[in-house]
């Protein structure tokens, strides 16, 4: 067995090695055959590899390019996204600063109304509660004194009883002198020796002294009280002392020129002593009336005497005429007070009195409305005289000044008359030929009309001015009491000797030597004073050292908060007369240089100013002083010394703290020597507070006045074109011109939409994309069908930059980009004609799959390329094309597609319809790529 198996193993060898020489032979035979073939395939094979690879790599390229511009495209969509939300933010943020801003100041001027009608309201409860108790006081005294004296007989002494009082003739004249000049002091010192005495001898000289007494209305009280002891205990004294009052005022009916005072207290003196029971109802108030009648009868044209007729509604019209004043009921009504009732009198009694009153009221309101017109006659004569000379004479000034307070007074008197009445005030019209002769321009005589507040056309130029010159920090709401104690003493006399200066500031202005002799001695005295307080200050003191650091400061205080800090600082740390007069000096003597200073410093002196007075007192003497003496010298050197003097000025008078009058006064002394430097200082005069001075109410007429006088100096001299356009520059500035408002013309909404779309719109967008309605594409109805009409002009970026138009077209033209794309396809045309010859030769079977592949993927490819760069083109640019059911389509002119139809009439009604439709379109597409190119090139 072993050997049968190792045979049949040697045999299968055998059969093995035979089969493979005979497959060996047979390659051998085939092998010339197969080499030619393979290399051939090998050609083949590399060729068509170049070409994948070549394709590829251009694939790949395009990839990477569009990879590029996408990621190119969309930092810079991110970048201006982040900037627009950055913008928007910012935005948002300002608004929502502004909003809180506004929201606290109108949450502090609440707060502020709030605290001002808390305080108000507490104050008029104070007073109600305090009118209610002396209303109760005054009542419940003069009802318990009533009532004693109208039962004085029954109380009277015997006769036993004056034995036992000091009857010497010494002590009871001495008694009776003091009657003559009895005061309320003397109420405890009169009643004593009134009780030790025995006046029974002396009650007619007792009488007469108490009639001609001259008393004030304080005094009345105690004499009352004195009167009264005396009815108690002597019988006869009640009707000595009416008779003596009788034959008192028979006597004075015949005087021309009646003592006020001395009637008003008379008055109130008979009315008292009614009220007290001194005097019998009937008789007191028949006296009583008699005198009022004779008063106001006597008073009606003139009411010389109207403050008798109030005080005597003010002390006695409760009982007397049973009035109840507004200022009672107000607190009645709105505090639930219950004030007494008027029950000593009788209301058929008072009512007399009521209508005598009420008759005197109609004749005040007569007169004051009369004197209302004839002080708006007076104010309008003295515009006129102001409109055409500048300013008014003394005598002039004078009677409008006093007619003023005597018709402030009567009003004033009027008010109170009427608030003891219930009565309403008459109504005083305004004049209203103010603004019929001044023209539609400044309100001069209306406050804040529209200067004030109104920024168009107002004072300031805008709100930051207004909050500069107007918004100043309130130093006595930080700064204690105490470290401004000796400037409240002093602020009577520097208001007193201000208004005595502004009295003769007129005579001053017509002795202008004498005038400036004194303010220079007064400006040297003000500097030798501070020299010698400075040499008898200690020169290591602590005080000193921070004096002089503060001062050094000050050049480096440019904005508002930082020039408040120092002014909180100065007065609380150096308020003293040596710092003041220190701070003063190195105020005036700010570098000639630093101009921009000049508002800062002002401002400081203004916040100082409700604290320490002096301050911008001294400063202002020494401008003015200053100012003088440049004028009077008349050199021609120191210019910029000159216009930092004036421009000072100028800053202090926004401030109102430099008087508007001697402002101006100032701009006349320049006027009046109109040359060289005098040009100059007046207009930067103008120019730092000429528009201030013009449109304030009080100086706008002699500021109009100044103005057209320089103009006229202007056209009269022969100036420089430096000085002349200098000139016109500060009167434009203070007056500028009327501008007349353009009428904005009102586009088409066609055209406004247009505008919008190219403004606004096409921003947001890139080159390669653009609105859908730049493109003119529109949708119109064809014939029961609702198909799109594409527009036969299309628009894009790189046709709206090119001018040149082709058969009657807007020639349009690719970017670089289309050029590229254009350049890879002819390569690609190049590269598949080669590819196709190259493969018109004899291939494998197996080869012609891939290569079936690669074409249709290359031809993919190529139309996707064509699709992408001619995305932009319309169908008009086709000559054929083929609907959904696939039948062929021509394109005519215009982008219409024409459909081949039965050519009946109502076809060709809708088809020339359609056509007119598309021409429209046409144009407006052609007039819009128009309007952009001009909008572009703009």
């Amino acid at each position: 067995m072993p050997a049968e198996g190792k045979r049949s193993l040697n045999m299968d060898e055998k059969e093995v090695c035979s089969f493979s020489n005979k497959e060996k032979d047979r390659d051998g035979d085939r092998r010339p055959a197969s080499s030619r073939d393979k290399v051939k395939d090998e050609a083949k094979m590399s060729g068509k590899k170049d070409i994948g690879k070549a394709a590829e790599e251009k694939r790949r390229r395009l990839e990477e390019d569009k990879r590029k511009r996408e990621e190119k495209e969309r930092k810079r969509k991110e970048e201006e996204k982040q900037k627009a939300e950055e913008e928007q933010r910012k935005k948002e943020e300002e608004e929502k600063k502004q909003q809180e801003e506004q929201e606290r100041k109108v949450q502090e001027e609440e707060a502020k109304r709030r605290r001002e009608e808390e305080a108000a309201q507490l104050k008029e409860k104070e007073e109600g509660h305090q009118l209610h108790q002396e209303a109760w006081e005054r009542h419940q005294c003069r009802k318990e004194l009533r009532v004693r004296n109208q039962n004085a007989h029954e109380g009277r002494p015997e006769e036993t009883f004056f034995s036992r009082l000091d009857s010497s003739l010494k002590k009871n004249t001495a008694f009776v002198k003091k009657l003559r000049t009895l005061t309320e002091q003397q109420r405890d010192a009169l009643s004593n020796d009134f009780g030790s005495l025995n006046l029974s001898k002396y009650i007619g000289e007792a009488v007469g002294s108490v009639v001609e007494a001259k008393l004030k209305i304080s005094d009345v009280g105690c004499a009352v009280h004195l009167c009264s002891l005396f009815h108690q205990r002597y019988a006869e004294f009640a009707p000595l002392l009416l008779q003596a009052w009788k034959r008192h005022f028979e006597a004075r009916k015949e005087e021309k020129a009646p003592n006020v005072s001395k009637l008003r207290t008379d008055l109130r003196f008979i009315a008292e002593l009614t009220i007290v029971g001194l005097f019998t109802d009937k008789e007191g108030l028949s006296l009583i009336y008699e005198q009022l009648k004779s008063i106001i009868g006597t008073d009606r044209e003139t009411h010389t005497h109207v403050s008798v007729v109030i005080s005597f509604c003010k002390h006695c019209g409760d009982d007397i005429a049973g009035l109840v004043p507004r200022k009672v009921k107000a607190a009645r009504e709105k505090f639930g007070l219950t004030f007494p009732p008027s029950e000593i009198i009788n209301t058929e009694k008072q009512q007399p009195f009521q209508n005598l009153l009420r008759e005197y009221f109609t004749s005040l309101t007569k007169h004051l409305k009369k004197d209302h017109r004839e002080l708006q006659n007076i104010e309008r004569q003295n515009r006129r005289i102001l409109h055409s000379k500048g300013e008014l004479s003394e005598d002039r000034h004078k009677q409008h000044e006093e007619f003023a307070t005597s018709y402030q007074k009567l009003l004033a008197n009027t008010q109170s008359l009427a608030d003891f009445l219930d009565e309403n005030m008459p109504e005083l019209p305004l004049d209203k030929t103010v603004q019929e002769e001044h023209g539609p321009g400044i309100d001069i005589f209306t406050p804040g009309k529209p200067g004030e507040y109104d920024l168009e056309g107002g004072i300031w130029e805008d709100e930051d001015a207004r909050n500069f010159y107007e918004n100043m920090v309130d130093l006595k709401a930080f700064v204690p009491a105490i470290l401004f104690k000796d400037n409240e003493k002093g602020k009577d006399k520097e208001e007193a000797a201000g208004k005595g200066t502004a009295r003769n500031t007129r005579n001053a202005e017509n002795e202008a030597d004498m005038a400036l002799l004194c303010t220079c001695l007064t400006v040297s005295s003000l500097f030798l004073c501070e020299e010698q307080e400075d040499e008898e200050a200690s020169t290591g003191s602590h005080l000193k050292l921070i004096v002089d650091a503060f001062i050094q400061q000050l050049p480096n205080c440019v904005n508002r908060d930082l020039i408040d800090k120092a002014a909180m600082d100065f007065c609380m740390n150096m308020n003293t007369k040596s710092n003041r007069r220190k701070l003063v000096r190195a105020l005036f003597t700010v570098p000639r240089q630093r101009l921009d200073l000049l508002p800062f410093y002002s401002r400081l002196v203004a916040t100082l100013h409700p604290c320490m007075s002096d301050v911008a007192d001294d400063l202002c003497s020494i401008l003015k002083g200053d100012f003088r003496f440049h004028i009077r010298k008349k050199d021609q050197i120191n210019i910029e010394t000159k216009n930092k003097t004036v421009r000072f000025i100028g800053e202090l008078a926004k401030f109102k703290l430099f008087s508007k009058t001697d402002t101006l006064h100032c701009l006349k002394m320049l006027l009046s020597d109109f040359s060289h430097h005098h040009i100059e200082m007046a207009c930067t005069l103008l120019e730092t507070s000429g528009r201030f001075l013009f449109r304030s109410p009080d100086s706008h007429l002699r500021t109009s006045v100044l103005l057209e006088q320089m103009m006229r100096k202007k056209q009269a001299q022969h100036l420089d074109a430096r000085y002349v356009t200098m000139v016109e520059n500060a009167y434009y500035y203070c007056n500028p011109p009327p501008m007349e408002k353009t009428v904005r013309m009102k586009r088409p909404p066609l055209q406004e939409y247009i505008r919008k779309l190219v403004s606004f719109t096409l921003e947001s967008f890139s080159r390669s994309s653009y609105p859908e309605q730049l493109t003119g594409s529109a949708f119109i109805l064809r014939y029961s069908e609702l198909q799109k009409c594409v527009c036969a002009y299309p628009l894009c970026p790189a046709g709206l930059a090119m001018d040149g138009q082709k058969d009657g077209r807007p020639s349009s033209a690719m970017g670089s980009e289309g050029e590229a794309l254009d350049e890879d396809d002819e390569d690609d045309d190049e590269e598949g004609g080669a590819d196709t010859e190259e493969q018109s030769g004899n291939e494998s079977e197996m080869n012609e799959p891939e290569e079936e592949e690669g074409s249709e993927n290359e031809e993919e490819e190529r139309e996707e390329e064509e699709e992408e760069n001619t995305d932009y083109l319309t169908d008009s640019n086709k000559e054929n094309e083929t609907d959904e059911e696939n039948n062929e389509v021509t394109i005519r002119g215009g982008g219409l597609k024409h459909v081949a139809c039965a050519e009946d009439e109502d076809f060709i009604q809708a088809l020339d319809k359609m056509m007119l439709e598309n021409l429209q379109v046409q144009y407006l597409s052609y007039s819009l790529s128009h309007y952009v190119c001009t909008t572009l090139v703009k």
